[in-house]
């Protein structure tokens, strides 16, 4: 495997010269092709081509799309195309509706959509890797075709020898390797750019870019996710009118490194939601009482879910709202949450 040393620091490199060489090749025929140019990175790569640019992607003006549009349109390509880590990242920015225009943040949120799942043989074998032994010692039965499927992994649903109806979320193989690779080289991207721009260098991307990389490492440890679930459900219990909102049950037991086994919530996500009437009885008032218990949690607990959109709040058979999808969590010192109190109490009271 060939090597290219970034010039950031002793030591930092670009191990995997081949995934770059993919990785700028599916950006360049994707629209961005000029940009690269103008870095030099293909100076760097020895026998490097850039391909022809995807007239379909870079037509997008000519067919009424604005510009954050057709930057939105040509990134989302390219992050479909380049795989997980990409895709996290692009649905990071997607929530963002502070910088980036709607129409940019409107491709961006085509990326919760459903991504190409696992063969189930991989699956299989997967879960007897963690679990040890046949699936039929731990399992009545598992459905081959995911009920969910996402750029880490897919969700299927599945029968405890009990009975008991469960999910089971699998872990893609080898993603914690593909993802420091990825960010590696997204860090030398990066600084590239960095030295050609100084609007690029004051944005500070490669310090988010990091921070990212951490939350991302975070979410895929489902040992840490399955504390999450259940440190969450410990403070909404000491909410006593927030007793509609449900945390699946984690089967401790039945949870490893690469998957993690729930309670199967029977609903409908709020994604599939467009009127707050379709919540039932007292719907507007169950989600002031979420908002007020997330607020709580983070005040009062200094712990919240960090990944609140649509797609991870059900509508629930039973009239309850259930909350799913615990990797990104956050957390506040007692410091900092009377920090945040004093800046909110502040900006009400025009004390700027």
């Amino acid at each position: 495997m060939d090597i290219v040393r970034t010039g950031i620091g002793i030591g930092k490199t670009i191990r995997n010269v081949s995934r770059l060489k993919e990785i700028l090749s599916v950006f360049a025929k994707n629209g961005f092709d000029e940009l690269i140019l103008k870095i030099k990175i293909a100076g760097v790569l020895p026998d490097f081509v850039i391909p022809k640019t995807n007239s379909s992607s870079i037509n997008l003006e000519e067919r009424g799309e604005d510009l954050w549009g057709a930057i939105g349109y040509r990134l989302r390509e390219s992050f479909e195309e380049l795989g997980p880590s990409f895709i996290k990242l692009g649905q990071v920015l997607a929530t963002r509706e502070d910088i980036f225009d709607q129409s940019f943040i409107a491709q961006m949120k085509k990326l919760h959509g459903d991504t190409k799942p696992m063969p189930f043989e991989t699956v299989k074998t997967i879960i007897e890797s963690n679990l040890g032994g046949n699936i039929e010692k731990h399992f009545q039965h598992i459905e081959q075709t995911p009920i969910g499927t996402a750029s880490i992994g897919g969700v299927y649903k599945a029968e405890l020898i009990d009975g008991t109806d469960v999910v089971i979320k699998v872990r893609k193989p080898n993603l914690k390797k593909m993802i420091t690779g990825d960010f590696e080289i997204l860090d030398w991207i990066v600084y590239q750019l960095e030295k050609v721009s100084t609007d690029v260098k004051s944005l500070g991307l490669r310090s988010m870019l990091s921070q990212f990389e951490k939350g991302l490492h975070r979410e895929l440890n489902f040992y840490q996710e399955a504390r999450n679930a259940q440190k969450l459900q410990a403070g909404l219990d000491k909410m006593t009118e927030a007793n509609f909102i449900t945390i699946p049950k984690i089967y401790d037991d039945f949870t490893g490194e690469d998957i993690l086994v729930m309670d199967y919530l029977e609903g409908v996500p709020f994604t599939s939601i467009t009127s707050i009437d379709e919540l039932g009885d007292n719907g507007l008032d169950k989600l002031k009482t979420c908002v007020r218990s997330f607020v709580y949690s983070m005040l009062r607990e200094g712990f919240f879910h960090a990944d609140l959109h649509g797609g991870n709040f059900f509508l629930l058979s039973n009239g309850n709202i259930g909350l799913i999808d615990f990797g990104l969590m956050g957390s506040l010192s007692q410091k900092n949450r009377v920090s945040l109190v004093v800046i909110l109490s502040s900006m009400l009271n025009e004390d700027f």
